[in-house]
């Protein structure tokens, strides 16, 4: 009998997490699959108390104190999503007790440079993988293509889109005109100067954000956009909010996928982005009016959201176009995650949506 598969991933990697919980998603009846976080496969010492949980989980990772009773029934049947030092160990240890698991590397070159702590990363990975440690690069698209042409254990898997997760979705009506920039701030996400284009647009608008302003705080003061800074919100009341949106942005750079925007297409919300988004450039009435050709110009992306939303039109027929693109989308991705998952683990399975 074929074991399960391990999915896992640290909390803070908000996009590995949702990889695969998307994969967890469409497989979940089709073949046994366990979802964790990794501090909750790993960390040998648990309390109740959150806060004191949260510093019992830093000093383990930096102690490396972790335990490998969870992970040893997978066997091979492991994909770590993310790669970090602790996860760099995990992999060591486990490849004395002769279990060799794979790794989803989710990051582009670019986002590598921009992080100099990655390109590190990356070297100790490919190491790895040449000496027989890790057994598959598993790759999403952007990433296959660059990494996969030198590195032979590269398995081409692109993101997952399950549909159903929003099917419970309820649209939240919102006063006046709405844009959102929800994301998780790293280097590339190019806070600044969407804010900047938002201003420029003279809009009578709020945008919405999900993060504390923190080092850009004066900045933005300054540049004085109507932001409106939003909390932590459950997930079904997070997207029902997000439906609500007339536009998004989310015209960054150094992106393997971003789910933000997949998302955002799901609820039928058009969104700003960018050439490097595949499932948004390679369709042509998609291309012309949500692909910015210059990320770094305030200008050029005030012009982009101006002609949106002036045109309602436009922007209802773009809405319906981004939610039928991502329906293909998430068809072809599903299928080939699915046949991959079946050759790789030996376990059938039936595309979904």
């Amino acid at each position: 009998m074929s074991r399960k598969l391990l999915l896992t991933a640290p909390r803070g990697a908000p996009g590995p997490m949702t990889a695969l919980r998307n994969i967890k998603g469409i497989l979940t009846d089709k073949m046994d699959i366990d979802f964790f976080s990794l501090e909750d496969l790993v960390f040998p010492i648990k309390v109740a108390n959150k806060s004191l949980l949260r510093q019992l989980i830093r000093v383990q990772n930096r102690l490396k104190m972790v335990t490998l009773d969870r992970l040893l029934p997978y066997g091979d049947n492991i994909i770590f999503a993310s790669f970090e030092p602790l996860i760099a160990h995990l992999v060591r240890q486990l490849s004395k007790k002769g279990i060799r698991p794979s790794v989803m590397w989710c990051s582009t070159l670019s986002q590598a440079e921009m992080v100099p702590s990655e390109v590190s990363l990356l070297k100790i990975l490919i190491d790895l993988l040449n000496t027989g440690k890790i057994k598959y690069l598993m790759a999403h698209r952007r990433i296959f293509e660059s990494l996969g042409y030198f590195i032979r254990q590269a398995v081409f898997f692109p993101h997952p889109i399950d549909l159903k997760i929003f099917d419970p979705v309820k649209r939240q009506k919102l006063d006046g005109i709405n844009l959102d920039l929800f994301c998780s701030p790293r280097p590339g996400k190019n806070i600044l100067t969407q804010a900047l284009a938002f201003k420029m647009t003279e809009q009578n608008a709020k945008l919405h954000i999900n993060f504390k302003l923190g080092k850009f705080r004066e900045i933005v003061e300054e540049i004085g956009p109507k932001i409106v800074v939003h909390s932590w919100l459950p997930e079904l009341d997070y997207y029902g909010f997000i439906s609500g949106m007339d536009l998004s942005l989310q015209v960054t750079f150094g992106e393997s996928f971003n789910y933000a925007v997949a998302e955002r297409m799901v609820l039928s919300v058009p969104v700003l982005t960018t050439f490097d988004i595949y499932m948004v450039a390679e369709d042509p009435f998609l291309n012309q009016y949500l692909c910015v050709n210059a990320i770094d110009t305030p200008k050029v992306i005030a012009a982009s959201i101006k002609r949106i939303l002036n045109d309602k039109n436009l922007r209802d027929d773009l809405a319906k176009r981004c939610r039928e693109r991502i329906e293909e989308v998430s068809l072809k991705n599903n299928q080939v995650v699915c046949d991959v998952v079946q050759s790789l683990y030996g376990t059938p399975a039936i595309a979904t949506k």
